[in-house]
């Protein structure tokens, strides 16, 4: 190769010059866009997934901890059971006209500690008195909004048992004491993350192929 360059004519070794000098640039560009481009891809993937589910369940908790009428059915004093299951009912169905906002959501929760429960997915309540949970009282006690692990079950609701959840959970302050008086809290099933992780293992696996292909 040394010697086949060496007995080129001084024009030919000039245009060889011309033309690896050239391509360097060329070369270099293509790298840093494919760089720029790779980066750009993978964050808008994950903010616009997983990320952005989590980020739009726990705003969807924090506002509803300020919402007007789950305030109100907060503060109730239940007279009677009747009471407490119409009112259940009543604010289930307000609850269910927000599962529109995000179907990936499972499920959101607001649960009183006069006993108020309600739901927005059709799944039945557990029949054990949440009040006495560990997981309630880590929420109704912590200062800041609770994740917890993946799960078997919903915490709340009987889901099948072969689901696996995700659950956030805010403490709600009653506005006319300040008192802690209830929770808001989703469910998020694993499968669903793992369903947004696809695209992004796709990509990945393009951009790997693509790299062994290129640069063998």
């Amino acid at each position: 190769m040394k010697k086949w360059i060496l007995n080129l004519s001084f024009q030919r070794k000039l245009l060889l010059s011309f033309v690896i000098l050239s391509c360097i640039p060329i070369l270099l560009l293509g790298i840093t866009t494919y760089r720029l481009y790779t980066h750009f891809i993978i964050n808008m993937t994950e903010r616009s997934s997983i990320d952005s589910l989590l980020k739009d369940t726990w705003n969807l908790c924090d506002m509803l901890t300020d919402d007007i009428k789950i305030q109100k059915y907060l503060r109730i004093e239940f007279p009677s059971i009747s009471s407490q299951y119409s009112n259940d009912l009543t604010g289930s169905m307000e609850l269910a006209s927000i599962s529109t906002y995000r179907k990936d959501i499972f499920g959101v929760y607001v649960l009183g500690e006069n006993g108020g429960r309600y739901k927005s997915n059709y799944y039945s309540f557990k029949p054990d008195d949440f009040r006495q949970s560990n997981w309630y009282n880590q929420i109704i006690t912590a200062p800041h909004p609770i994740w917890f692990p993946p799960h078997k079950g919903s915490f709340i609701v009987r889901s099948s048992i072969e689901d696996r959840f995700i659950t956030v959970g805010l403490p709600v302050t009653n506005k006319a004491t300040g008192q802690i008086n209830g929770i808001v809290a989703a469910d998020i099933r694993v499968m669903v993350l793992f369903i947004l992780l696809i695209p992004k293992a796709i990509f990945f696996f393009n951009l790997i192929w693509k790299i062994t292909f290129v640069f063998p």
